[in-house]
């Protein structure tokens, strides 16, 4: 069967399921949070600053999650076996070559949008911009790729809690401060547990194919710890800054920390299936939930 080409109306559905629209709550949530942290320290919000640093993480996201697609097909993590969600290389809807060039048109059109936010706020986006870029595709691509030696979870944090956070944060204002980086820390948190969910998931798979997640190399038990560390960790970290700062209303995230427990009892009580798709997608919508009401407490804060 031959396959479609590169970007035309009849690639379009197989670029969003490749994209896993399901997940892109998580890139979205820490630019919320950024911008909204920035309020008060500005006298208004830059707003196509705003959309600029969105499309660039989103990008920069289904990029990955194109490229993602393509070399753990080609690795063969991605197979017959699998319980995830469909994956477009390994379901044969498209070529690996198509899927790998199409992640990379993704990274370039986050490149050229992160150009006016270079010129608006020098050069640590510049940095900012060229980390999440090489270590984008080195989460799944070069010789050492990140998710198959256990550093999965790292990058997502970094990635999705302070670079993407912090970044928001400083294209409106030139600055960081400490109450940003917490923000962050929390978001990187949160944006860990889908993946470390999606690697629970498919532990038995990523073991065949030499794929060394931590759930690989740790066990099961080890990931249902660290997704329910990574989970109430968010919330301790809220108690203790409202805490600090004595004022009730920065415990608004604890709202929704019923879900959270949710997601750490079904972690336990469920075998590792195809439930955990719906316990990733629940993970994703945690995060939104908590960025919205983070970013709340702090319009209380001001």
């Amino acid at each position: 069967m031959q396959k479609p080409s590169l970007l035309t109306f009849s690639t379009l559905p197989l670029i969003l399921m490749a994209a896993r629209p399901k997940t892109l709550l998580v890139g979205v949530t820490p630019v919320l949070v950024g911008v909204a942290f920035a309020l008060g320290q500005v006298q208004s919000i830059h707003f196509s600053a705003a959309f600029l640093t969105l499309v660039c993480a989103l990008s920069i996201q289904i990029g990955i999650n194109l490229i993602n697609d393509a070399l753990d097909f080609k690795k063969g993590a991605d197979n017959e076996q699998r319980i995830g969600p469909k994956r477009i290389t390994q379901a044969g809807l498209m070529s690996y070559r198509q899927v790998l060039g199409i992640g990379f048109i993704f990274f370039s059109f986050a490149f050229l949008c992160g150009i006016p936010l270079i010129i608006l706020a020098g050069w640590p986006l510049f940095w900012a911009l060229v980390f999440s870029l090489f270590f984008g595709y080195l989460y799944t691509g070069g010789p050492y790729p990140l998710a198959y030696f256990g550093l999965g979870e790292l990058f997502v944090f970094l990635f999705f809690g302070f670079v993407i956070t912090c970044s928001a944060f400083y294209v409106q204002t030139l600055t960081l401060n400490s109450t940003i980086v917490l923000a962050a820390t929390q978001m990187g948190l949160l944006s860990v547990i889908p993946i470390a969910i999606n690697n629970a998931r498919d532990l038995v798979t990523d073991k065949t194919a030499k794929k060394n997640t931590l759930a690989v190399r740790f066990g099961i038990t080890f990931a249902r710890f660290e997704i329910t560390i990574f989970s109430l960790l968010p919330f301790i970290i809220t108690c203790f800054w409202a805490f600090l700062e004595k004022k009730i209303f920065l415990l608004l995230p604890l709202l929704i920390f019923p879900l959270a427990l949710q997601i750490v009892v079904q972690i336990w009580q469920q075998a590792p299936s195809s439930y955990y798709n719906f316990l990733l997608a629940q993970s994703a919508k945690q995060q939104l939930l908590f960025g919205v009401l983070l970013s709340l407490s702090h319009f209380f804060y001001l």
